[in-house]
């Protein structure tokens, strides 16, 4: 080894570009900087300048942008040959950045007039020097116009762009060249034109740019609330928000907090206000994304303050406004406020103009708005931490709020409300009963519990206490159902206690979903119901089976929602009954996504709250997270596992738990925040080798996802130790989950060699699970697919063997799909025309003619592409003739036909299908 190259600056940088994406390949690029400054290597260090000031760009550090930028210009001016404005696609070109680091000085108060207009002139200098047509710099004074000189001006040059007979060389990012467009329409007020623009951003979709959608939407989404269609301003807000895994800009920030307080979204707004607000900090160059920031920030405090959280204290902004402490909504609304203006005065006093202090005036007026519309969230995140709990009215306002905290093993809370003796004097002799039962489960006083409850029964005349003397704390609790209702009918003479044993014993069974399990306990609740109906003295004890009976039919059939019933019942219950029979109820009109369920559970949450009962609000809203993420709610289950997790640490519990499931819950919403939670809590035991638990080893995945963004190999390695540790505890269905992601890391690297020894290590695991060999076909699948991109042959054998392992038409269809894809890339076209008759017959098989049409068009594209061009025509011939297919499929078809017999020269069958294809767009008119 040439120890001597290895720590020459070349070989640094080289291994610097190999990294992946992170603070390591910064630091890496740094020291191959140094180390070719020492060296006096020129040539790299104009490089690794060019690269740490993409860096700078991308991670919006702005200073180290510029400072590279402006070396590396520096050397260019010295030998333009040597450091040319374009390289040779190995290093980033200095021309790319011009747009980046004049962009930024455009739109910074930090720059004087001076300053911009002489990078523009070095700019123009620059590229004419180079050959590079006017259109570059024409784009960047249009942009410089349009915010700091006039609109006019702005469309003056973007005629000039338009009449170009040239495309910008540093501008290829189509949706970036659209923005441009937009943003003067949306100056010019011209809606129509805007919305067009934006629906042709919207329809590239993802393509890799991360300035865009994410921009253009974000100041356009406002237009839209006001014009009245607020369902399309919705999905603009949502698509903007989820461009990328963090905003790129402040700007974009500013825009969603003003978007989120017009609308009612307080909670959310101020999650993300106190999650960006440091880069007022980190970035003080960005100041256009400062000032709309601030006054995005002022529009939502307003809002909140309007809705009653002025006092609410927002996290972290002593430090970043300047302060001894953080500021509260009202101070914090009037202080952003103060630097806006501030902000806008700087500029037009820069410019000579009075541009953004328009800016500033207008959303000002629109910090007034209130347009509520629903974003998936709501406040109860403010309300938790705002709310200034209520004592308990009397003795049975306490004991409600005892059986609510303990019902959901809130024991902390429970023990708050406990009774003395005089409040349990106060109680009917059913809710001393209530009471007394409900202490029995009580953490540290069942045995006070056990003691009370017989004491009550003794004192109140009920012949069960004689069975019940003989059961312990456990058998109480956990009563043996069988034995139970035999003692009761022992007793069927004294009402009250058969009551009382049948109840118990219909509680301590277990409900199962769509199952005809079910019909004991419903046997038992009806039977209560009709021994009890002529007893007024029993009324509570028919409710409660009442109460029973509803909840079992539930369980039954979860899509049959009484709501005439639920109404009913609820106005007779007690209070406790009440929630509870409202927590059921709303969690099954979530699922069945009917009934006003979200704002039930609302409802039942903000009860808690309001009561100062956190661990009771916490465990509440863990269950809800969970229903939430089920019915694919992932704003709402996000916002609930916050509230959970927020809860227990202002009560002083343990939380790390429910912080983990916070994380898990934000990896496909927010991963950048979910990385960071579940890097401080996993990476620790993970790197120390230290054993985790199951939850934690379900987190690993989410983990993994989040880290390989930017370190694919970090990835991975987390992932097989979630593979491995899942299948440790058996839950071999996570093991394959597991393997699943490391697939698509290891694919997207390239490293099919290690991914296809990976695969093969899966497949016992995926053998272990009772589903048919569906996990199996699918890692099967995986490994002939990097088989056959590594040209092996043996990709077919493991079809094979996947096709002796398929079972339903489904299967086989699947497996046949990617015998005829191996047929492909292995150019064997007899076996494609083989395998394409016989996808299309599975298909049919299914009742699906339009996929078993399809199949036969998948296989003819692959003739085509195999130079069959004759044999592929036939597919799709056959295609068309399927039966049953759908006319505008058909349509398709035959144009196709006719387009291609018209490139074979046989005009008449390209006739016969032109013919053909009209006679299909007749039927379709």
């Amino acid at each position: 080894m040439d120890y001597a190259f290895e720590q020459s600056a070349t070989a640094l940088l080289d291994r610097a570009i190999d990294m992946p994406m992170n603070d390591e390949q910064m630091e890496a690029f740094q020291l191959a900087l140094s180390v070719a400054q020492e060296t006096e290597d020129q040539d790299t260090e104009f490089k690794a300048r060019l690269f740490l000031a993409t860096l700078g760009n991308i991670n919006e550090d702005h200073t180290s942008m510029l400072t590279h930028f402006s070396a590396a210009v520096g050397m260019h001016d010295r030998d333009p040959a040597r450091f040319p404005g374009q390289g040779d696609g190995s290093y980033p070109d200095l021309f790319w950045l011009y747009k980046n680091a004049l962009n930024l000085v455009i739109s910074s108060v930090l720059f004087t007039r001076e300053q911009m207009d002489n990078m523009l002139d070095q700019m123009d200098e620059h590229f004419t020097r180079a050959g590079i047509p006017r259109i570059a710099i024409d784009i960047e004074c249009r942009d410089d116009a349009l915010m700091n000189g006039s609109l006019e001006r702005a469309l003056e040059l973007q005629e000039l762009i338009d009449a170009s007979q040239h495309d910008d060389p540093f501008d290829d990012c189509p949706t970036c060249q659209i923005a441009g467009k937009a943003a003067l329409a949306m100056a010019a007020d011209d809606y129509d034109e805007a919305q067009n623009l934006v629906a042709q951003i919207i329809s590239y979709g993802s393509i890799g740019c991360v300035m865009e959608p994410e921009t253009t939407l974000a100041a356009f989404m406002l237009r839209v609330l006001k014009s009245g269609d607020a369902d399309y301003a919705r999905y603009l807000q949502d698509v903007s928000a989820k461009a990328n895994p963090e905003f790129q800009s402040l700007d974009s920030v500013g825009r969603h907090l003003e978007f989120l307080g017009i609308t009612g979204n307080h909670s959310r707004g101020l999650g993300f206000l106190t999650r960006y607000q440091h880069r007022l900090i980190t970035d003080p160059l960005a100041t256009l994304g400062h000032f709309q920031f601030y006054l995005g920030a002022y529009t939502l405090l307003s809002s909140t303050e309007r809705a009653g959280f002025g006092d609410l204290v927002v996290s972290g902004t002593g430090e970043v406004f300047g302060h001894d402490e953080d500021l509260n909504v009202e101070k914090l609304k009037e202080r952003c406020l103060e630097l806006a203006r501030n902000l806008a005065l700087e500029y037009d006093a820069r410019n000579g103009n009075d541009n953004f202090m328009k800016r500033f005036e207008a959303s000002i007026a629109n910090s007034t708005l209130d347009i509520p519309v629903g974003l998936g969230g709501s406040n109860l995140l403010l309300k938790a931490q705002t709310a200034t709990p209520s004592e308990p009215a009397n003795a049975q306002d306490k004991l409600y709020r005892f059986c609510i905290a303990n019902g959901k093993r809130a024991f902390s809370d429970a023990q708050r409300f406990l009774l003395n003796a005089d409040e349990l004097a106060e109680l009917s002799d059913y809710e001393r009963l209530a009471y007394a039962i409900t202490l029995l489960d009580q953490h540290g006083k069942e045995a006070e519990g056990r003691e009370l409850f017989l004491s009550e029964l003794r004192r109140q005349g009920y012949r069960a206490v004689d069975f019940l003397e003989s059961q312990t704390v456990d058998q109480l609790n956990n009563p043996d159902v069988q034995t139970y209702l035999t003692e009761a009918e022992l007793i069927r003479d004294d009402l009250r206690s058969w009551a009382v044993l049948n109840q118990m014993a219909l509680d301590n069974i277990d409900l199962v979903p769509y199952s005809e399990e079910n019909e004991e306990p419903l046997a038992i609740a009806r039977k209560i119901i009709e021994e009890t109906a002529s007893h007024p003295e029993l009324r509570f004890q028919n409710l409660e089976a009442q109460f029973s009976e509803f909840t079992i039919l539930l369980a039954q059939s979860p899509e049959n929602l009484d709501v005439a019933r639920y109404q009913e019942i609820r106005t007779q219950g007690n209070f406790v009954q009440e929630l509870a029979l409202d927590s059921i109820f709303g969690q099954h009109a979530v699922v069945q996504d009917t009934g006003n369920g979200e704002a039930i559970l609302d409802e039942t949450i903000g009860y808690m709250i309001g009561a100062g009962m956190r661990e009771t609000t916490a465990r509440t809203a863990s269950q809800f997270a969970q229903l939430y993420s089920f019915v694919g709610r992932q704003e709402r289950s996000i916002e609930m596992a916050r509230l959970a997790f927020e809860e227990l640490q202002a009560a002083g519990l343990p939380h790390r738990e429910e912080e983990l499931r916070l994380g898990m819950q934000l990896a496909q919403v927010e991963p950048i925040e979910a990385r960071e939670i579940l890097e401080k809590l996993l990476l620790p035991k993970f790197e120390q080798n230290l054993t985790l638990d199951e939850l934690e080893t379900e987190a690993l995945l989410p983990l993994g996802a989040t880290v390989a963004i930017h370190d694919p190999q970090a990835a991975a390695a987390i992932l097989r130790h979630a593979r491995e540790n899942a299948a440790g505890f058996g839950n071999f269905e996570l093991a394959v989950q597991a393997m699943t992601m490391i697939t698509d890391v290891l694919y997207t690297q390239d490293m099919h060699e290690q991914l296809l020894e990976e695969l093969n290590h899966s497949l016992p695991y995926a053998q272990m699970l009772d589903d048919q060999h569906q996990a199996e076909l699918k890692l099967l699948d995986s490994i002939a697919i990097v088989q056959a991109d590594l040209g092996s042959t043996e990709a077919l054998e493991t079809l094979g063997t996947a096709m002796g392992l398929a079972e339903t038409t489904a299967q086989k269809l699947y497996v046949q799909e990617s015998l005829n894809r191996a047929y492909f890339t292995f150019a064997r076209p007899e076996d494609c025309i083989s395998g394409a008759a016989k996808a299309s017959a599975l298909a049919m098989q299914n009742d699906d003619p339009s996929n078993a049409a399809a199949q036969l068009e998948q296989c003819a594209q692959y003739l085509f592409q195999l130079g069959h061009e004759t044999d592929g025509a036939s597919l799709l011939e056959s295609a068309f003739r399927v039966e049953g297919i759908p006319t505008e499929q058909a349509l398709y078809y035959a144009n196709a036909l006719s387009s291609i017999y018209e490139d074979f020269g046989d005009s008449a069958k390209s006739q016969y299908w032109e013919q053909q294809a009209q006679e299909k767009q007749q039927l379709l008119e």
